[in-house]
């Protein structure tokens, strides 16, 4: 610091800079804060004018290709910052952000809880019955938010989190972010609700004989309402449907499937289904996933997938299954379970389940997929095996595996699909069989 009459040095005001900050190359200040640009770093470091200690709250991030800043100026409310390695000069509001949303939301308490997604806020959260009381964990996207607050207030102040008592039963959470500029604000809703602990052991029964016409082979895909079951047919790329109780056609329920004219338009290699009642997804095995209104097959193209296999080459996208918030996909012959946003339909590989872990299942080669929202089934091309997973966890549930007592009646499951009472298993190589399992409810209260 310096004596701006005089010229005579102030070291009482110099400034020790950051350990990270130290290749400074500019600075500009408002007389309260100073803020100071550091070669090829992620953001600008900013002190306290007066006492010269380092403020971190008062950071802010800087845009990718801004890489390398040589000099900061600023009006009070525009940070203009010239780069060494381009042609621009690259502007920063000084005003404070109005993002008051949530970048996670959650309980470790649920075995249920959906996928969060900041730009949904309306959730249902189950958790068991003999559950008592949770704990929410919930984060703003913006460091520099002015508040956070969860209704019902915190039922123990002495545990870590905020608690929630739900011992009278179903309790509505509310979590309300306040932006930095302390204007914007937004609600986050969450109905916790007691369930029953409940999970499904799947046995063999009687398998649904199919007609599919003289023309189809290769039955790819499975989803059921409990009334009907879809399948699609791969060589008349169409959705066939069938009576649960007696395998008949129901060609009132079916619909061809996308062929054309664009080069993404061609849905004719389908596999795996998923529905959520009103619109039915439709796998390709060329990486998009296809959506249709199920019950005319209009095209729904704005919920599509373009690309569920990350651009990767020799890729076969194979199963499907959703709760909703997130789609789970299964690419062959990879050897994990990769989460995307049903929302903006970007990955989210926090929910995945790794190929370490299914390799350490001997789950080498997963095909098919479903779940009940507690439990996530995930067969296997290689072995004739349904492997059960934790969905929240990834955790192994070895009692809920099953496989076919009889190997000899079909080459490799592929699809699944279920109501909740019975599982239905496809084998592309098996023309007109759809294989089924019954459930059977075991009820284990969590300890």
């Amino acid at each position: 610091a310096y004596t701006l009459a005089t010229g005579a040095r102030v070291p009482a005001s110099d400034i020790t800079l950051h350990h990270l900050n130290d290749d400074a190359r500019g600075i500009w200040s408002d007389g309260t804060t100073i803020w100071v640009a550091q070669w090829d770093s992620p953001r600008f470091f900013a002190y306290t004018l007066a006492t010269g200690v380092y403020d971190p709250y008062n950071d802010f991030d800087r845009v990718p290709t801004n890489h390398f800043p040589r000099d900061v100026w600023s009006d009070g409310t525009t940070l203009y910052v010239p780069d060494h390695d381009g042609q621009k000069l690259f502007a920063y509001s000084f005003m404070p952000s109005d993002d008051a949303s949530l970048s996670s939301l959650n309980s470790a308490d649920a075995p249920r809880y959906p996928a969060f997604d900041p730009e949904i806020t309306d959730y249902t959260m189950e958790v068991w019955s003999d559950v008592n009381q949770i704990t929410i964990n919930a984060e703003a996207t913006d460091s520099k938010a002015c508040g956070l607050t969860i209704t019902p207030g915190d039922a123990d102040e002495t545990a870590d989190g905020h608690q929630i008592d739900i011992s009278a039963g179903e309790v509505a959470v509310a979590v309300t972010v306040t932006a930095a500029d302390n204007v914007t604000t937004l609600e986050y809703r969450m109905l916790v609700q007691r369930v029953e602990n409940v999970e499904l052991l799947f046995e063999r029964r009687s398998d649904l004989d199919v007609d599919v016409g003289t023309s189809s082979f290769g039955l790819r895909g499975v989803w059921t309402d409990g009334t009907t079951v879809w399948v699609a047919s791969a060589n008349q790329a169409r959705l066939l449907a069938f009576d649960v109780a007696s395998g008949a056609r129901q060609t009132h329920k079916e619909f061809r499937l996308a062929t054309g004219p664009g080069l993404d338009d061609y849905n004719t290699a389908p596999s795996g289904l998923w529905s959520d009642g009103s619109t039915i997804w439709v796998a390709d095995f060329s990486g998009r996933i296809f959506a249709y209104e199920l019950a005319t097959g209009r095209r729904q193209a704005s919920l599509e997938f373009d690309d569920a296999v990350d651009g990767q080459a020799g890729k076969t996208l194979m199963d499907i299954w959703s709760d909703g918030t997130t789609m789970w996909v299964v690419n062959f012959p990879n050897t994990g379970v990769y989460a995307y946003s049903m929302n903006t339909r970007a990955r989210q590989p926090q929910f995945d389940f790794s190929g370490e872990s299914l390799r350490a299942a001997e789950n080498r080669l997963p095909s098919g997929l479903w779940s009940n929202g507690v439990t996530m089934w995930v067969a296997d091309i290689s072995d004739e095996s349904v492997y059960a997973y934790l969905l929240s966890s990834g955790e192994r549930q070895r009692h809920l595996d099953f496989d076919d007592p009889d190997p000899s009646d079909f080459a490799s499951p592929q699809f699944l699909g279920s109501d909740g009472s019975s599982m239905w298993l496809i084998d592309d190589f098996t023309g007109d069989t759809i294989f089924a399992y019954v459930a059977t409810r075991l009820v284990t209260l969590a300890e």
